[in-house]
């Protein structure tokens, strides 16, 4: 089972109301190619799109929150919810600074 397109651009909207972070045109083509959706990912590598911001653990879990939130709220079922948690967490290495 896949997002489709609707439910990405669902999935983005619910988690910029969340969260006031408005994802923009990389997130969505990331998400997509980490599902194996199709498309290419041209985008920086997450270390380097992260560098210096100071994520913490507790910045990266309330995000996850924000996007289980959204997912839900876009009628994203529990099983696809976690498969891209899945591919999401080996990331939190690149992003965590402290």
């Amino acid at each position: 089972m896949t997002i489709s397109a609707t439910c990405l651009l669902a999935i983005c909207h619910a988690f910029a109301s969340n969260t006031g972070i408005t994802p923009d045109d990389r997130t969505a083509p990331q998400i997509v190619y980490l599902l194996g959706a199709g498309g290419d990912y041209t985008g920086r590598d997450m270390r380097t799109a992260h560098e210096g911001m100071g994520v913490t653990k507790a910045d990266l879990n309330a995000l996850v929150e924000n996007l289980q939130a959204a997912m839900r709220e876009a009628g994203v079922p529990f099983a696809a919810q976690n498969r891209l948690l899945a591919k999401l967490a080996p990331m939190s290495r690149d992003v965590v600074e402290r």
